[in-house]
């Protein structure tokens, strides 16, 4: 018997979300874990900063769905509870700002971690406005993938995802 965590399906823009939580079935005495792969909303506005994105998050072993405005990107994280929220802030229909808020302000996706990812993140104003609506970091355009990448690292735990080790910070 195979256990399923989430199993989604979404329009031809956004990637299939199937995660695996536990193989039930006895083999030699114990049962088989599969490895979860952490998934990753994307609420971006400009395309080709979501592909870029997916793409990273691709090759770091994460799932992925995207999110091209802040309330698509709430809708999203409360259907599928997403691990991250990577989190625009000039975002149409609502900020990025006024999303995290919603978010941090419902007990169905209050625990959800969001990170801004915004090149207003340059301005400190705007990284405490960041913080104090509930993100846990702010990371500035133009991606710096490295300081990214080490941002990143705490929420994904290498065992679970080898993707985010200790070399890449030096790539």
């Amino acid at each position: 018997m195979l256990t399923v965590g989430r199993l989604g399906v979404t329009d031809e823009n956004r990637v299939m979300v199937l995660r695996l939580r536990r193989h039930s079935k006895r083999i030699h005495g114990g049962p088989i874990m599969i490895a979860q792969r952490p998934l990753v909303l994307v609420v971006e506005d400009n395309k080709d900063i979501r592909d870029l994105l997916g793409l990273f998050l691709l090759e770091k072993g994460c799932h992925i769905l995207e999110a091209e405005d802040g309330k698509q990107g709430v809708q999203l994280a409360r259907e599928s509870h997403p691990d991250l929220v990577l989190m625009d802030l000039n975002l149409p229909q609502l900020s990025g700002l006024q999303a995290t808020t919603i978010l941090k302000n419902h007990a169905d996706t209050e625990d959800i971690s969001v990170v801004a990812l915004s090149a207003l993140c340059t301005d400190l104003r705007w990284r405490e406005k960041a913080i104090q609506v509930g993100c846990k970091n702010c990371i500035a355009k133009p991606i710096d993938f490295a300081e990214l990448t080490r941002i990143l690292r705490p929420y994904f735990k290498e065992d679970r995802n080898p993707g985010f080790s200790a070399h890449d910070e030096t790539e």
